[in-house]
């Protein structure tokens, strides 16, 4: 279980959170989902990563790629417009997929091994900045924006398009900027994985803790609300958060 949670004094809180799903525990299975929140240059921002579950090892590439993009967009989104950030922040991860690989692997000749068995997740990206709130990401999930609910197509065959298959296949996909809202025009953003999608929007835990307030003092209610929901039967699949929320004037 993880859990950040941080506010600057009249700025968001940030939370992310993440469980591991009822049917993973049942079948010793570890996470993999991954998840990471960062603040700089004005910017707040929070990831959440899916690893690809047929994959052996896709928690490694989840976990790590989480870190990497919140670290990624903070720097990115800084210092250019969002739809060129998320240009910049998928040829950041491609290129440090690449290098990862390589040294893993021994050599680019088992490269392409390494990617295929822990580096194929998708993820996504809420991030809210002194003028501008963003959605952005590659591949399957949810995100709501103030309580509203976007549920994210992974594709035929439930088969996402991840970016090390520009590594592997040579696929061209690049990630989606979902959102780009004035940020005095947003309350609260929230991103998603699969398995925690159900409990966004209203009349759903995330989406009623979100609408209540009461995350924006206490941060650690968001890996709280998962786990409850483990608990219950309503996150079969790993499930992971992450919520920016406007905290107290």
């Amino acid at each position: 279980m993880t859990l950040f949670g941080e506010s600057a004094p009249s700025g968001p809180v940030a939370a992310v959170g993440s469980v591991v799903g009822s049917d993973h525990v049942a079948a010793f299975r570890d996470n993999q989902d991954g998840c990471a929140a960062r603040r700089g240059y004005g910017w707040s921002v929070v990831v959440v990563t899916d690893g690809c579950g047929s994959a052996p090892r896709s928690e490694i590439g989840a976990k790590l790629g989480a870190v990497f993009l919140a670290r990624a967009a903070v720097a990115r989104l800084a210092r250019l417009t969002p739809r060129a950030a998320c240009d910049a922040i998928h040829g950041d991860l491609v290129s440090s997929l690449a290098a990862a690989a390589r040294a893993l692997g021994g050599g680019a000749a088992r490269a392409r091994d390494v990617l295929a068995d822990a580096f194929l997740f998708s993820w996504l990206c809420a991030a809210v900045g002194p003028t501008r709130a963003v959605v952005l990401g590659q591949g399957d999930g949810a995100f709501a924006v103030d309580g509203e609910v976007t549920q994210l197509d992974p594709g035929p065959a439930n088969a996402p398009s991840y970016a090390a298959y520009a590594l592997t296949s040579g696929d061209l996909a690049r990630p989606v900027l979902h959102v780009d809202r004035p940020a005095v025009r947003v309350a609260s953003l929230v991103v998603a994985t699969d398995g925690a999608a159900g409990l966004l929007g209203r009349g759903r835990p995330l989406g009623d803790l979100v609408a209540s307030g009461r995350l924006a003092k206490n941060p650690s209610l968001l890996v709280k609300a998962l786990r409850v929901a483990q608990r219950g039967g309503g996150a079969r699949d790993d499930a992971t958060a992450g919520a920016i929320v406007r905290g107290a004037p």
